[in-house]
């Protein structure tokens, strides 16, 4: 069955950021520090973080811009498709807005781009996101830096998930996952440069895609597997989420000790193969999903954000619990951005004005 609704896009977007929210307090904290705390299993519910309940990381925000760049290239050309590339671009343009909301412009970059990122947006308006939420180093050093890396021209080495998390609305917004798997591991890569970091984020998106358009879980992870493997240096990946089955088939009884044997979850395919794990155990159970994901010693708001993601699309934003929802910073905004993800294209003066078009191709 095709997950289509308003119901599924905004439990994939509000599901994303629950988890990136109720991770990012435990972010710097090991598993025996965070059942010291909290009780054996950890948090049960938000944590108040950056003086509030429900507070959103870096995560979300990057995420947001991501979707509100997809909607200004389609808008740009009245509804029509447009290839890879622009909306590759497109992406990094919406990256480089998350930028300046963090006030972290260098000379380079704000000169390359100023006539882009300056430009018309909806989010940059949002003054309540321009706060800084512990950014990361790495994508702020890739930005800043002024040049777009490619998988065979790399800016750096790294292995972060945050591609996989930038460019989680690539899933969402593609029919064909073989286009967004393509569109998200060139998008991470142009802040990202290692082959797990980009192709992580590829197969992300990709598994995104199958199951929204239908295909069971197993069957979008088989599907998502064999496209990986088309790919040069996907035997790291591969390896990891061969573990990930491993365990799922084994039968074992879930818990944090299984999740934190699939790894730390501080680089990409680690990141992957724990949030899969917990997205399936328990995929018709949205809190038990996310509590299970970010309750262990690694990168707990990530690992939130992607299971969230997962588990929201699958069961949709009314299986989600109230308390949650209630409390999510940033709500309204993230509600908005999936109800316009599933229209994709209005052509009314409201809606230009919203997600004006406008962006040069970008890479060379």
């Amino acid at each position: 069955m095709s997950l289509r609704t308003e119901d599924n896009f905004l439990g994939a977007f509000l599901g994303a950021a629950i988890g990136d929210a109720l991770g990012s307090p435990l972010e710097t904290m090991s598993m025996i520090q965070i059942e010291r705390r909290f009780g054996k299993g950890g948090i049960t519910q938000f944590m108040r973080n950056q003086e509030l309940l429900g507070a959103i990381s870096d995560d979300t925000q990057m995420a947001l811009f991501t979707a509100e760049s997809l909607l200004q290239s389609l808008s740009q050309t009245k509804g029509v498709e447009r290839s890879n590339i622009n909306y590759i671009d497109a992406t990094y343009l919406g990256a480089m807005r998350w930028l300046r909301s963090q006030n972290l412009m260098s000379e380079q970059s704000d000169y390359k781009f100023a006539n882009q990122v300056y430009g018309a947006s909806w989010l940059t308006r949002v003054k309540d996101l321009f706060v800084q939420r512990n950014p990361n180093e790495t994508i702020i050093n890739a930005l800043r830096f002024g040049i777009i890396g490619t998988p065979t021209k790399p800016t750096n080495n790294s292995k972060s998930p945050m591609g996989m998390v930038r460019l989680m609305p690539v899933g969402l917004f593609f029919d064909d996952y073989k286009k967004a798997f393509a569109i998200a591991m060139e998008g991470a890569a142009s802040t990202g440069g290692h082959y797990s970091g980009y192709l992580s984020a590829g197969f992300y998106a990709a598994f995104l895609t199958l199951l929204r358009e239908g295909s069971p879980f197993e069957d979008a992870l088989r599907i998502a597997i064999e496209h990986l493997q088309t790919y040069r240096n996907h035997h790291e990946i591969t390896h990891a989420l061969t573990n990930c089955t491993n365990v799922i088939n084994s039968n074992v009884e879930p818990s944090l000790k299984v999740v934190e044997s699939l790894g730390s979850g501080w680089v990409a395919e680690e990141v992957l193969s724990l949030s899969l794990y917990c997205a399936y155990m328990f995929k018709e159970n949205f809190e038990k999903a996310v509590l299970l994901s970010v309750n262990h010693g690694g990168d707990s708001d990530t690992c939130g954000f992607i299971t969230g993601s997962i588990v929201g699309l699958l069961v949709g934003e009314q299986q989600i619990p109230e308390h949650f929802k209630k409390d999510l910073e940033f709500r309204l905004v993230i509600s908005q951005i999936a109800k316009d993800f599933l229209i994709r294209y209005e052509g009314t003066e409201e809606w230009v004005k919203k997600y004006p078009g406008g962006s040069q191709s970008l890479i060379v």
